[in-house]
């Protein structure tokens, strides 16, 4: 008798993070994978309405939810259409009756620096409105998911950082300009440092998550980071090491009346899902130098 697969969807499949999950998941043979995206010509194509997500999440046992597209930050509305998208995305789930839902959440979540290293059963106080509506996203889960048998497993991310990452947040812009051997400038200085999780440990976090018991308890919010607490000052010198790049210019003295620091407890993710990071900074970096060292010539500076 053959035994039955383990049906996941992941949705966002296209987007920096999905490709990368979708990668992972395809080598585990005990999965049938549903990867859903918005490009017309892909296998599992949905324009994320209730009646196209219900056709892919029927019969399905797990899904994660990374659809989500990259607002200006402007105001809150620049994120409202996540916010709508991940509840259709949990209704469709609860109609379903799917057995484990994995929001992807936020470091974003947190601010307060008085109560480093966060915990989760801190008091979720967003700075940002990314970071305001990563709460509602969970908020929202948590209610459409309340008394039914879905279990809910919430994720929240430090900055995640990868290989050709097409935006130019600093520590993107940092690998590009290291990786063509320019100048990295570093200005507004603080002693604030901020935690950094490379791509493959969350991967790694999914699919501990993905084949983690339940048990009796349906709801899950768990912290995912690493060790890669850093300023930016660490950072760049760090890049430059490990790219052998010796052009970094710092513009200014350090400030030290800052409080902008950001990194998490994952005391609870050990002792639930057994995750733990696998890459150090530096591993990290010298495993995208390696990648990115095939393609530099085509790879901009500024995205």
């Amino acid at each position: 008798m053959v035994e039955r697969k383990l049906k996941v969807v992941v949705t966002g499949a296209s987007g920096f993070l999905g490709k990368q999950v979708v990668k992972d998941l395809k080598k585990i043979s005990s999965i049938e994978l549903i990867s859903l995206t918005r490009n017309k010509n892909a296998d599992f194509y949905t324009d994320y309405s209730l009646n196209s997500l219900n056709r892919w999440f029927e019969n399905a046992d797990v899904v994660v939810h990374l659809a989500a597209k990259r607002g200006r930050g402007v105001t809150f509305e620049d994120y409202n259409e996540n916010v709508l998208l991940s509840e259709k995305v949990v209704i469709a789930s609860k109609e379903n009756s799917i057995g484990k839902f994995i929001y992807i959440s936020s470091i974003s979540a947190y601010s307060d620096s008085n109560l480093l290293p966060w915990r989760e059963n801190d008091s979720p106080s967003p700075c940002s409105f990314y970071g305001l509506s990563k709460v509602v996203g969970e908020e929202i889960c948590r209610l459409h998911l309340n008394s039914t048998e879905t279990s809910l497993y919430i994720l929240r991310l430090a900055h995640v950082f990868g290989p050709n990452e097409k935006n130019n947040y600093m520590i993107n812009l940092f690998i590009r300009q290291a990786l063509n051997k320019q100048e990295l400038s570093l200005t507004n200085l603080t002693e604030d440092k901020r935690e950094f999780i490379y791509i493959k440990d969350v991967i790694k976090a999914i699919r501990m998550t993905i084949f983690h018991d339940d048990g009796d308890d349906g709801y899950y919010l768990l912290n995912i980071g690493a060790e890669n607490i850093l300023t930016n000052l660490e950072v760049g010198k760090l890049v430059n090491k490990v790219f052998d790049n010796e052009k970094l210019l710092v513009l200014g003295d350090i400030s030290k009346n800052s409080s902008n620091s950001s990194f998490m407890n994952h005391s609870l993710a050990k002792s639930t899902i057994d995750y733990s990071a696998s890459y150090s900074m530096e591993k990290a970096l010298e495993e995208i130098k390696q990648e990115m060292e095939g393609v530099e010539k085509n790879v901009p500076i500024f995205y």
